[in-house]
């Protein structure tokens, strides 16, 4: 990878901060149009990209889209009309903003489209959703599969651009069918069976990526660390967790939250769900098994001041077993509103929201947004947002650079470009 295809045109739907604009760039693209609802990710992608993109999807004037190769879109996944089967898929998007997308491929005919959505497009609203976009995208013309393709950072190898994110997404990846009958191919199905090849490597195992080894070569930017250090609170929460599993051992396993409150010889289950009950019975026969331990492990560590969320805990990383109480440190953690998970340095999950930003424990800190940037193939030079707080939300919520980049010229080699 890394080497340009040719120059070609690209319009960038749905933008946010240029997670498509950058793929496209890096394989001979030139943007000739971008659109976002979003003012703070325009003025992010006008500050990268000196292009100024348009405010509502909704208000572009077909007429004025400039003539491209490639159309890119992250689009939002809506419910579409389960009556438009009598009318024509077309019809069922009506009203929807996937609905501008064929509106436009409809109008201008560009030769490739690269589309990106979360992995549960594929069985929204019962299969429905997902049916739609692809008869959509087939009736006006376009090969697509109707078997979705999933594909995340952490499953492609470091010379594939990979990064030790897990983020499964679906890549939908299409041509129009008269480039095909160009290209002498005598039987052109629209439900075309092209998935790129090489994935996933046949030689990489995703848990061999090493977080820290990875973090160690895409430092921060950011001048002043301070704001993503551990405050004093919850280094002690991680100290107090740390302990917990210095006492327990082998007998603590990943199968089950571990929630204080529940740890006890009865637990009311009245109106509580099953999985619920399920979870309230293993923690009550761990404290049943371990009850000298744990009533003293919650004396000395005062564990009833703790924060109520943060006297739930996730323990998946059971192989990682050590002698001492930092040794928690030495692992990756999040706090999150089902408790505090822990698990082994080799990936970290989705970027989300900055309330559950990872921590590596071994710093002590929190992944910087500009490390957040680079789990999303971003370069560290990139003019981030200003405030955290949005940085976080848009690398969260942008195209993997890397992944769309792959696919896509798996795409452009699949048909010849």
């Amino acid at each position: 990878m890394g080497k340009k295809v040719r120059e070609f045109k690209f319009i960038d739907l749905f933008s946010g901060v240029g997670g498509f604009h950058k793929a496209m760039e890096q394989l001979g693209g030139e943007c000739v149009l971008a659109c976002d609802i979003d003012k703070d990710c325009r003025e992010v992608y006008e500050d990268n990209y000196k292009i100024k993109p348009f405010d509502d999807i909704r208000k572009l004037d077909l007429k004025a889209i400039p003539d491209h190769d490639v159309l890119c879109a992250g689009f939002p996944c809506q419910p579409f009309s389960k009556g438009g089967n009598q009318m024509g898929f077309k019809d069922s998007t009506r009203g929807t903003l996937f609905y501008e997308i064929i509106k436009i491929l409809e109008y201008k005919k560009p030769r490739f489209i690269v589309l990106e959505n979360v992995r549960n497009i594929s069985s929204h609203d019962n299969g429905n959703t997902w049916k739609v976009i692809v008869e959509s995208l087939h009736e006006i013309g376009y090969r697509v599969s109707s078997v979705p393709f999933i594909i995340s950072p952490h499953r492609l190898s470091p010379k594939d651009g990979g990064a030790p994110q897990l983020r499964e997404r679906v890549v939908i990846l299409g041509e129009r069918i008269e480039f095909s009958h160009s290209r002498g191919e005598e039987e052109v199905n629209l439900d075309w069976n092209f998935r790129p090849d090489d994935y996933p490597s046949s030689n990489w195992d995703p848990q061999s990526w090493d977080f820290k080894k990875w973090i160690s070569t895409h430092q921060a930017t950011e001048t002043d660390l301070s704001p993503y250090i551990l405050s004093k609170d919850d280094i002690g929460v991680l100290l107090t967790w740390g302990s917990f599993v210095r006492v327990l051992g082998s007998k603590l396993t990943s199968g089950f939250p571990i929630w204080n409150y529940a740890m006890k010889s009865r637990n009311n289950n009245a109106g509580l769900p099953d999985w619920k009950i399920n979870f309230h019975n293993k923690n009550s026969a761990l404290y049943k098994e371990n009850k000298v331990k744990i009533d003293k492990w919650r004396t000395s560590k005062n564990v009833s001041k703790i924060n109520p969320s943060k006297q739930k805990f996730e323990w998946q990383a059971q192989d990682s077993l050590r002698k001492k109480d930092s040794d928690i440190f030495e692992l990756l953690i999040q706090f999150r509103p089902s408790g505090v998970r822990v698990k082994k340095a080799t990936y970290v999950g989705a970027l989300v929201a900055m309330v559950q930003t990872p921590i590596m424990g071994w710093l002590k800190r929190r992944i910087t947004p500009s490390e957040a940037g680079s789990l999303q193939g971003f370069p560290m030079n990139f003019k981030r947002h200003k405030r955290d707080q949005v940085a976080y939300k848009q690398f969260g919520n942008a195209v993997n650079v890397n992944v769309i980049k792959f696919c896509t010229s798996k795409l452009f080699k699949r048909c010849g470009f």
